[in-house]
C-alpha cells in the first residue's frame, strides 16, 4: 500500500508522543502521574487511529 509523506509525519508524531508518555508512566509506576500518564497514552493512542482514518478518507494518495 503506498501512502504519502503527511502520513508519515502524522504517525511519527504520535508514536513520539505515546513513547514519551509511556516510558513516563513505567518510570512513576504507581503513582497518581504514572497512572495519568498511562491513560493519556492510551487517549493519544485513540486519537491517533482517529486521525490516521481521517486521513485516509481524505487523501487521494493514500485512500
Amino acid at each position: 500500500m503506498r501512502t504519502c509523506h503527511r502520513l508519515h509525519r502524522i504517525r511519527s508524531g504520535f508514536e513520539q508522543d505515546i513513547l514519551y508518555l509511556k516510558n513516563y508512566a513505567e518510570r512513576k509506576a504507581g503513582t497518581a502521574t504514572g497512572k495519568s500518564s498511562a491513560k493519556h497514552a492510551d487517549t493519544m493512542r485513540q486519537n491517533m487511529a482517529r486521525a490516521l482514518s481521517s486521513h485516509f478518507e481524505h487523501c487521494p494518495e493514500c485512500g
